[in-house]
C-alpha cells in the first residue's frame, strides 16, 4: 500500500555520516551523522512537515540521532528493517550497493510500503538504549585487551594492559549498576520493564 505522505526522504545512515534521497529532489547528498548537522542541513529545510516521511533502516543504534532530531522538528520518521528493504530491492531489481543507491531504496520503500511511525523516546529509554550500548562496547573492549594480554610476553606492556582491563572491568559494573537502578525506577511505573529487569541480569556475559 502506498504511503500517505505527499514527500518521502530517505536515509542511509553510518556511524558517521548519511546520504539522503528526497522525493521532491530539494534535499540531497552527504552530511555528518550529528545532532547539529541533522538539524541544520535536513530537518530545517523541510517547510510541510506533516505531510513529509523520514526513514531510515535500523543500524543498531547509529539512526538514534536522526530519529530523534525529526521528532525534535516534529517531522514524522520511520525506522524500516533492513531485511524488508533488501527484499524490496531486489524485487525491482536494485542489485548494486553503493550509499547513494541505498539511500534512494529506502526512499522508494518509503513512498511504496506502508510502514509504521517510530515512537518518540523518553529520556528514560534515551538513558536505558545509551547504557546497554556502553555496556556492549566494555565487553568488547574487555575481550580485546584480554586477547593481547595472551599474546604480550613484557613485563611492562602487560602490566599495562591489566591495569587498562581493571579500569575497563570498573566501568563494566559501575554500567550495570546504573542499569539496575533506572530499571528499577522504571518498573514503578511501568510493570513491562521488569521484563527488561529480568533479561538485563540474566544476559550472559563474555569471558574475560
Amino acid at each position: 500500500m502506498p504511503t500517505a505522505f505527499q514527500r518521502v526522504i530517505g536515509v542511509d545512515v553510518a556511524s558517521d555520516k548519511i546520504d539522503v534521497s528526497d522525493s521532491d529532489v530539494k534535499i540531497k547528498g552527504t552530511m555528518p551523522n550529528t545532532a547539529a548537522a541533522i538539524r541544520k542541513l535536513l530537518m530545517s529545510k523541510i517547510q510541510d512537515r506533516q505531510h513529509t516521511l523520514v526513514i531510515c533502516e535500523a543500524t543498531g543504534g547509529y539512526e538514534h540521532v536522526l530519529v530523534d532530531a525529526a521528532h525534535e522538528f516534529g517531522v514524522p520518521v520511520a525506522v524500516a528493517n533492513p531485511r524488508q528493504v533488501r527484499d524490496f530491492a531486489k524485487g525491482h531489481g536494485f542489485l548494486e550497493k553503493s550509499d547513494i543507491i541505498d539511500a534512494r531504496i529506502i526512499c522508494r520503500f518509503g513512498r511504496d510500503v506502508e510502514v509504521h511511525l517510530a515512537p518518540q523516546r523518553t529520556p528514560e529509554e534515551k538513558q536505558h538504549q545509551a547504557l546497554v550500548r556502553r555496556r556492549s562496547q566494555l565487553l568488547d573492549l574487555i575481550s580485546q585487551e584480554q586477547n593481547r594480554l595472551g599474546q604480550t610476553a613484557d613485563s611492562v606492556a602487560r602490566k599495562m594492559i591489566q591495569d587498562m582491563l581493571s579500569c575497563l572491568k570498573s566501568q563494566l559494573k559501575l554500567a550495570d549498576k546504573h542499569l539496575q537502578d533506572l530499571l528499577a525506577e522504571r518498573a514503578k511505573h511501568d510493570p513491562r520493564v521488569e521484563i527488561l529487569s529480568l533479561i538485563h541480569i540474566s544476559e550472559p556475559t563474555r569471558p574475560y
